[in-house]
């Protein structure tokens, strides 16, 4: 009980939707980063084909998954390693799908030439309804909600997706990245809160202290750092965008040395 309750609070404060308000509302305030308003993502190297945080992101997401894949398939046959398992296996599509949409945004910008004066984007083939375009996003928003909610069944998951596709066509691009935010956040919230109370077990509990608290606090330091040498030098949105994969291994690893540490105890 008592690790319910703490997950129960994380995940309320770890999933707080004012950053969201605060965006949307308040988007042109002086606590948000110039550079980071102009795309609602914080991008490095625009002018460098291959090479700007978009494509960052797709090659690092890339890589992740294939190590999160090798870890997955390592240990999810190991004693007591059932509860971390749902949580990792099938985030590792997600990781990728997660990627890919930063890969065809990094296309977008290169084909389409929407570099303007201002570094602004000016639009994406998914804001712009190509087949291409919403196919992609479509892709991306199936395996990212199943990430979120991996109990889902096609006949929930796919009318949500499109539902957000729609959102990503419609929604100015300066709030993409938050509309995809506050979604993913919300459905995995919903999700882990109604658990029936003998699934809240300690995976239910460390993964929120884990994943969800240090993203929340990244995202701020992202919109508000975005100008900073420093943080501009590290790959900017890559920062946020790879501490997810970080996390889930580092959640699973915790897990499983937690499950040998008591195996070892039950045995001496």
């Amino acid at each position: 009980h008592i690790c319910s309750f703490a997950s129960l609070s994380l995940h309320i404060v770890s999933r707080n939707p004012n950053p969201t308000k605060a965006v949307v509302q308040h988007n042109d305030h002086i606590m948000f980063d110039p550079l980071w308003r102009i795309d609602g993502f914080c991008i490095t190297n625009k002018e460098v084909p291959y090479w700007n945080s978009h494509d960052l992101c797709l090659y690092f997401d890339t890589a992740a998954s294939i190590i999160v894949s090798i870890l997955f398939f390592s240990l999810k046959k190991s004693p007591g390693m059932e509860p971390a398992n749902e949580f990792i296996g099938t985030s590792i599509l997600g990781i990728f799908g997660h990627g890919f949409a930063h890969g065809m945004m990094a296309k977008a910008s290169r084909e389409q030439g929407e570099i303007s004066e201002d570094g602004a984007a000016s639009s994406s083939s998914v804001e712009n309804g190509t087949l291409a375009g919403v196919a992609g996003s479509l892709f991306f928003w199936v395996f990212l909600l199943k990430n979120t909610m991996p109990n889902g069944s096609k006949k929930v998951l796919i009318p949500f997706a499109a539902v957000c596709c729609a959102g990503n066509i419609y929604v100015p691009p300066q709030f993409g990245f938050t509309f995809v935010q506050t979604v993913l956040l919300l459905t995995f919230s919903v999700n882990q809160l109604l658990r029936p109370l003998i699934e809240q077990d300690f995976a239910y509990g460390i993964y929120p202290i884990i994943s969800g608290l240090p993203l929340i606090f990244i995202g701020w330091i992202e919109s508000t750092s975005c100008s900073r040498i420093s943080f501009r030098n590290i790959g900017g949105h890559l920062v946020y965008d790879a501490w997810i994969p970080v996390s889930l291994i580092s959640f699973y690893l915790t897990f499983y040395w937690t499950r040998v540490s008591e195996a070892k105890v039950k045995s001496a």
